[in-house]
């Protein structure tokens, strides 16, 4: 039951933003709007709550828009951090998404980025398209492990998004998320109500020079952060 009221909210949402699509009106606040508000219905479908902690850390973030690497154990993930922060965020997803019918492609008309991670060279145009994204005030959201954890441990962390936040200047805001999994358990179609998660925003992080260092430093918060 719960699926079926999940995909018939993105089919509804996706058709709304075609209408404003189609008509020329679906403008980038429009578009966050409407995310939003798929992601707040999303949450209240699967009878998920949030607790989120840490926001005043956004205040010593100088830039218009950062990049926010949060741990990755659910699909739940998506709808918690799009409802949960604030302004413009745009996520970094795996290319097969963007073959799903009609969501898809509605994310890319979003402006959603899409990257193959095993073609170097898309991947590269799909960092400049995040930094031109960031440079043009969007934040980008991304799961630098790559795939979802089993909810109780930080895997390897990807290069990818440091690269990013080195040539773009944006800070990293680390973000996580505790109880995940107990809502949506990783990589299967189970779901189950009414659950608590728990969101932490943490410290601005700056790659200047040392990418291995800021990939510790995200690590090893993110490691803290889901074992309180």
């Amino acid at each position: 039951m719960y699926l079926i009221l999940i995909f018939t909210c993105i089919l509804v949402r996706c058709s709304k933003g075609y209408v404003f699509y189609l008509r020329g009106k679906l403008t980038r606040d429009k578009a966050s709007q409407m995310l939003k508000q798929w992601a707040q219905k999303s949450l209240e479908i699967i009878r998920v709550d949030y607790h989120i902690t840490g926001l005043e850390q956004l205040e010593s973030v100088k830039s218009p828009s950062c990049i926010y690497m949060s741990n990755h154990s659910s699909n739940v993930d998506i709808p918690l951090i799009l409802a949960a922060l604030p302004g413009d965020i745009r996520m970094i997803a795996k290319h097969s998404i963007s073959t799903i019918p009609i969501m898809g492609p509605m994310m890319n008309i979003a402006e959603f980025i899409f990257i193959v991670r095993s073609d170097k060279k898309q991947s590269r145009e799909a960092i400049e398209h995040a930094k031109d994204k960031i440079a043009d005030g969007v934040s980008i959201w991304m799961a630098p492990e790559g795939t979802r954890n089993n909810g109780r441990e930080i895997l390897p962390l990807k290069f990818g998004g440091f690269h990013l936040a080195e040539q773009s200047k944006a800070p990293i805001v680390p973000i996580a998320i505790r109880n995940a999994h107990l809502a949506w358990e990783p990589k299967t179609w189970n779901i189950h109500g009414n659950q608590t998660v728990y969101i932490n925003i943490g410290p601005p992080i700056y790659v200047e020079g040392n990418i291995e260092q800021a990939m510790a430093e995200v690590k090893l918060w993110l490691e803290k952060s889901i074992t309180v």
